[in-house]
């Protein structure tokens, strides 16, 4: 009776694991930690490419910012994290002049935003778009 009990726990935990947020605040800060370490604000756009690719993320652009003229100038690059077929959050890069000037790790599940602007990280918790001051 107990290792068919066994199988059945070991399943339901694994399941619930499976389903868990893939960017939850746990992993933005590890992320955002990682950022901060492997791309210093002043990287190149060559740069946050390779760091993309090498995460193996689909990159594109853009986030829509329609209320602050701060956002409109700069380049955008994006990387999309999936959470087992949905978005589990992005990366969101910044760029002016070709240099990275801001970044965001933003989390679509709960985990808050991690942003780095004027060599000043921050955290906020909560759930998407929490990164965005204008």
């Amino acid at each position: 009776m107990r290792q068919p009990l066994i199988i059945l726990l070991l399943s339901v935990w694994v399941a619930s694991a499976a389903c868990g947020c893939p960017l939850n605040e746990a992993q933005v800060h590890k992320l955002g930690r990682r950022i901060e370490t492997e791309l210093p604000l002043g990287s190149t756009t060559a740069q946050v490419t390779k760091f993309l690719d090498d995460m193996h993320l689909n990159h594109g652009c853009c986030l829509e910012i329609f209320d602050t003229d701060r956002y409109r100038k700069l380049e955008q690059i994006e990387g999309n994290v999936e959470g087992f077929g949905e978005p589990g959050g992005r990366l969101i890069f910044f760029v002016q002049d070709g240099k990275l000037v801001e970044w965001w790790v933003e989390s679509e599940c709960g985990g808050g935003c991690y942003s780095m602007r004027a060599n000043k990280p921050m955290y906020r918790v909560g759930v998407a778009h929490e990164c965005y001051d204008p």
